[in-house]
């Protein structure tokens, strides 16, 4: 990743305070309103140093906050209560998170990459199809 040390390391300890105030509530729409300024902290930084790895880390991760937040939406509302948010899911996207942070400081841009398909699969695992995956042990968390 081609950003400057100071701008990583801020990534950095901003996904890693992130995960904290996530570890802390267990209200899952809290959750994820911590888990969208993991999105919102990439996209000042591109804003300042541009770099496409962060444009798809951004697009990731929002994309994944709007999955899973839809899903809890739909939950809330009392509709298609058959495809339920996984047990685990977030544990494992705390875990990812803090890995994504060491990914960003080391500029490890392969694991940065895995890191990231990883998250993809855990917001589809609160889709339709991608729960029925996870039910049958094809996909995990």
């Amino acid at each position: 990743m081609n950003i400057q040390g100071n701008y990583k390391r801020i990534i950095a300890k901003e996904f890693r305070g992130i995960v904290e105030k996530m570890k802390d509530t267990k209200d899952l729409s809290e959750k994820m309103y911590f888990f969208s300024a993991t999105y919102g902290v990439v996209s000042r930084i591109f804003n300042l140093e541009f770099d496409p790895a962060l444009v798809f880390t951004h697009f990731v991760l929002n994309a994944a906050g709007s999955t899973i937040n839809g899903r809890l939406l739909v939950l809330k509302g009392g509709q298609d209560n058959v495809v339920k948010i996984p047990e685990g899911l977030f544990d494992s996207l705390q875990n990812i998170i803090e890995k994504l942070a060491e990914n960003i400081e080391t500029g490890n841009k392969d694991e940065l990459f895995t890191n990231l398909q990883k998250i993809a699969n855990i917001a589809f695992t609160t889709t339709g199809n991608g729960y029925y995956l996870y039910q049958k042990g094809m996909l995990k968390i």
